[in-house]
Order: structure tokens, then C-alpha cells, then sequence
């Protein structure tokens, strides 16, 4: 593989990485949130919550095996005021990545509306799937391809700097 293309591969796996990662999160949170409320469907509801996060956490190590196949090292994770910040070793090069929240929210959002529906935002609204499509906004629709792969992924919402190189691959 190229090496344009394995910094593109390590980038793009890094991205679905930290989408699952903060939904992992998220359906942990809400699962303790729904013991303590009193709900008629608490039940069917943490079942639910349940096998949504079983999902998930079967992605996560999914790509967790192609970033370590790929040599690709996620460094560091912390959450700042706006934005999350991943320092990732790609090629020997340190990046550091700027993940902005309100963008993480919309493809967490889009991400559990797929795995519950099989179908995305614009899906659900009627929009014309081809011309999202044409936009990069869809990608497959067989419901067992990657959840991933319905992840809006364009890199003008994250900010990458490169910090120094590290070996001499």
C-alpha cells in the first residue's frame, strides 16, 4: 500500500474510531441515567440500550484490530471545551487532531439512528438518496456493511498537526 494511502486508511479508521468510542460513551451514560429513572418501559429499554451497545463495542474492536494492522497507534484521547483531541503515530509521524464536538454529536446521532432503523437522517426524511449520495452524505445501504461506513468523514471538521517524525519509516 501506498503511503498516501495508508496515512488516508490510518486517518479515516481514527475518525470511525472516535465516533464509536464517544457513542460507547453515550449509551453508558443513558444506561445509568434509565436504571435510576422510573419508566414504565425501563425494561425493554435497557434490553434495547443493551444490544445497541453490543454493536458498537463489536465495531470498536473490529477497528481496533485494522488500526494495529495498519500500524496505526492512537496515542492520546482528551476531551477539551469545544473540541476533542486525538494525537494518533501514522508512518512514523505524530499527528494531533482536532475533533469538533458539535460534529462528533451529528455523526453519533446519525450512527445510532442507523443501527436501530437501517436508515439515515435524510433516509428518514425522504429526501432523493441519490443525490446525497452524489454528495458523499450515504454511502452503502446493506445493513450488514460496517456501521462506520454511514459516517460523514470529510476532513474540513478536523484540524491535524503534524508534530514531529518519530522513527525513520
Amino acid at each position: 500500500m501506498w503511503k498516501a494511502d495508508r496515512y488516508e486508511w490510518g486517518m479515516h479508521l481514527v475518525k470511525q474510531t472516535v465516533f464509536l468510542e464517544v457513542l460507547e460513551k453515550v449509551l453508558k451514560r443513558d444506561q445509568a441515567w434509565l436504571r435510576n429513572a422510573s419508566l414504565k418501559t425501563e425494561r425493554a429499554l435497557m434490553r434495547y440500550y443493551a444490544q445497541t451497545l453490543e454493536t458498537v463495542q463489536e465495531e470498536l474492536v473490529n477497528l481496533r484490530k485494522k488500526l494495529k494492522s495498519h500500524g496505526v497507534q492512537m496515542i492520546d484521547v482528551r476531551q477539551r471545551d469545544h473540541y476533542r483531541e486525538v494525537k494518533v503515530r501514522i508512518q512514523g509521524y505524530l499527528y494531533t487532531l482536532r475533533f469538533l464536538n458539535g460534529w462528533i454529536h451529528s455523526q453519533c446521532d446519525e450512527l445510532l439512528l442507523w443501527i436501530w432503523t437501517g436508515k439515515s437522517t435524510s433516509e428518514q426524511n425522504g429526501f432523493d438518496v441519490h443525490i446525497n449520495s452524489e454528495r458523499g452524505d450515504l454511502h452503502e445501504t446493506d445493513r450488514h456493511d460496517h456501521l462506520y461506513s454511514r459516517l460523514d468523514c470529510n476532513d474540513d471538521r478536523i484540524f491535524v498537526t503534524v508534530q514531529e517524525r518519530t522513527d525513520s519509516q
